[in-house]
């Protein structure tokens, strides 16, 4: 028999089972996140940054599949796609500091990117999903080459853009790739060390990682729970190779993803995700650190700890790049070139699967609410609209949160 994990004292006036500590103003926030965990297996955290500073870093629930691991204020989970907003912030602040230029041509910092005729494309076309490079055909034979990241960098500068170059298309996994080649040779640096240094360390957060924290850090990660389970499921298995075929929507944007036993890398007690760097989909981020980058986008780039990014950088980056329909995702999307951009001309966010949100409001929205999650189970939509909905009317707010969410058993 499993043993019961042990939970701290909450704080007086935060709901049964939940942790941390928060402004009385966001009691109603408070309470719909943890109804997310009365009753169902999993476990998260939210974070909400106001001005720049935080009201609310509260957690609830367990951090593993067994579920006798509490959830705490150092857990970190997987965002997906959300992680691509980071990697993308690393872009920005090397372009902040003139070590790069948005329209300038990629294969000027990384020439080997010039291959197979892809000499024009330009930074922003790369930033924005229109480098032509978002299918895995070509780049990827199997799960083993996805998790050697150098080989997809050297691969995508070798690869040859297909038929949406200069069109959105979503490069679920590869844009992720394309932003590490780009630093890389700028820099010296893998994107690990410059989630790090050009990120964390920056906003004076630990629970910014690429790919699973160190041994002795701060941070821990959550292990994959819920119904993420299904991919290893021997159905599962069989009809995977095929699902590139299935046609529309659906199978275009599984040509983003898949490769010979992708689903392997996402399962077992240790997924081996976790063990590369994909910048695209394989952060480590508490809901602390996730919120600390976006408050920063939220309030032009300044944060407690000096600016993360110049306010005219900041500006930039809320300019729609493109509202052309994305051909991946066949959604029409306000491209921006740091993060997605919402139906709200002024707010800036990045999403991934499982719900995963982690939005920032500009000066003159109320907070944004984002959901990110370490597994393929997913809050409510009810739940996620009652938190969004119960935020006092604040200028220059944000918030990020983090979790495996609760599904039945």
């Amino acid at each position: 028999m499993s043993s019961k994990p042990k939970f701290a004292n909450s704080q007086p006036g935060l709901p049964l089972g939940v942790q941390g500590t928060a402004d009385p103003r966001f009691s109603a926030a408070t309470r719909a996140f943890g109804r997310l965990f009365a009753r169902l297996r999993g476990g998260g955290a939210l974070a909400v940054y106001l001005h720049g500073e935080p009201v609310v870093d509260i957690w609830a629930g367990t951090s593993d599949r067994a579920g006798t691991i509490a959830w705490d204020a150092d857990t970190g989970a997987m965002p997906y796609s959300a992680t691509k907003g980071i990697a993308s912030t690393v872009i920005h602040r090397l372009a902040d500091r003139g070590l790069l230029d948005y329209d300038a041509p990629v294969a000027e910092y990384w020439p080997e990117f010039a291959a197979q005729g892809k000499g024009a494309i330009t930074v922003r076309t790369m930033l924005t999903h229109r480098a032509g490079l978002s299918s895995m055909a070509g780049v990827a034979r199997n799960v083993d080459e996805i998790l050697d990241h150098s080989l997809m960098e050297d691969r995508l500068a070798a690869a040859k853009p297909g038929p949406f170059l200069g069109i959105p298309a979503y490069h679920s996994l590869t844009y992720g790739w394309l932003l590490a080649g780009l630093a890389r040779s700028i820099t010296g640096k893998g994107m690990a060390e410059l989630f790090r240094t050009e990120v964390a360390n920056p906003l004076g957060v630990d629970g910014i990682y690429l790919g699973n924290p160190p041994a002795g850090a701060q941070t821990r990660a959550a292990g994959f729970s819920g119904s993420i389970d299904v991919l290893a499921h021997p159905i599962t298995m069989r009809i995977a190779p095929w699902s590139t075929h299935v046609p529309g929507p659906i199978g275009s944007f599984l040509k983003t993803v898949y490769a010979s036993r992708v689903e392997s890398m996402l399962t077992g007690d240790e997924p081996t995700i976790l063990t590369t760097q994909m910048p695209a989909a394989n952060g480590i981020v508490t809901a602390r650190g996730l919120g600390a980058i976006y408050s920063a986008l939220a309030n032009d780039g300044d944060t407690p700890h000096g600016r993360l990014l110049s306010a005219s950088t900041t500006r930039e980056l809320r300019k729609v790049q493109t509202r052309q329909l994305d051909r991946r995702c066949t959604c029409r999307c306000r491209g921006g070139s740091a993060t997605t951009r919402s139906r709200q001309p002024t707010r800036r966010a990045h999403s991934g699967i499982s719900a995963s949100r982690a939005p920032a409001a500009s000066p003159t929205q109320r907070p944004a609410w984002p959901w990110r999650s370490s597994t393929t189970g997913s809050p409510t939509r009810d739940s996620y609209h009652s938190i969004r909905r119960s935020s006092p009317g604040s200028p220059r707010s944000c918030s990020a949160d983090s979790g495996q969410w609760p599904t039945t058993a």
